[in-house]
């Protein structure tokens, strides 16, 4: 079981940082649009403190009021996500900013070759 910031014994109330991170999007497009909390509140059908807790970060953002949000706030569900970075997408973009930084085609082979032997004795060292 993962434990996400602004944790709870109840799992239907963790916070993953993908929400900490809507609520963020949803409060920038707001002040894009020059929409404040009330009006977000009358346009999604939101209570003003759930919206709030929302964009803090300290309540969960369910799927459906994710759909509200994009047509409230004129975007695609994309744009929420964009600019997340949790720490997986990080080490991929390090490792291919080092991959690509590899001078030949025969130098990336290798890289990968030790990658793959690497992972394989990480793995058997488990079993």
């Amino acid at each position: 079981m993962t434990d996400y910031p602004h944790h709870s014994n109840d799992p239907t109330k963790r916070i993953h940082p993908i929400d900490v991170h809507i609520g963020q999007r949803v409060e920038q497009r707001c002040k894009e649009l020059d929409i404040n909390i009330e009006t977000l509140a009358v346009r999604t059908g939101e209570n003003i403190s759930l919206l709030d807790r929302m964009m803090r970060g300290a309540e969960k953002i369910y799927a459906s009021q994710l759909f509200d949000f994009t047509h409230v706030l004129h975007v695609s569900v994309g744009f929420f996500f964009e600019k997340y970075q949790d720490e997986i997408n990080k080490d991929f973009e390090r490792l291919s900013k080092a991959f690509l930084q590899l001078p030949g085609s025969r130098h990336r082979e290798q890289f990968i070759s030790h990658l793959e032997d690497h992972i394989n004795n990480l793995t058997n060292q488990k079993e």
